[in-house]
């Protein structure tokens, strides 16, 4: 898509396919959370037609990193939601 770097135009075409798929299975409404600390991928979702709606969720998580250590993670997301 013009205008956009290479990451964006992978997220929006992933994200289409995913309301697509979700259309065809009468899935009225996607939501979705992202973090607050990444401000390009909400602006993203909002040029895609998604809505913030102000909730803010804390998620805490372990996950195995590159190197194999085991890490802890907290995020904040704040839930966005599009009508398909």
């Amino acid at each position: 898509m013009p205008g956009q770097t290479g990451g964006e135009a992978v997220g929006t075409c992933l994200m289409r396919k995913a309301e697509g798929l979700a259309r065809l299975r009468g899935v009225p409404r996607l939501g979705l959370g992202v973090g607050v600390e990444n401000p390009p991928a909400a602006a993203l979702y909002e040029r895609l037609g998604y809505t913030r709606t102000g909730i803010v969720a804390r998620s805490e998580y372990q996950f195995v990193d590159e190197i194999g250590a085991e890490q802890h993670a907290v995020e904040w997301d704040e839930y966005m939601i599009m009508d398909l």
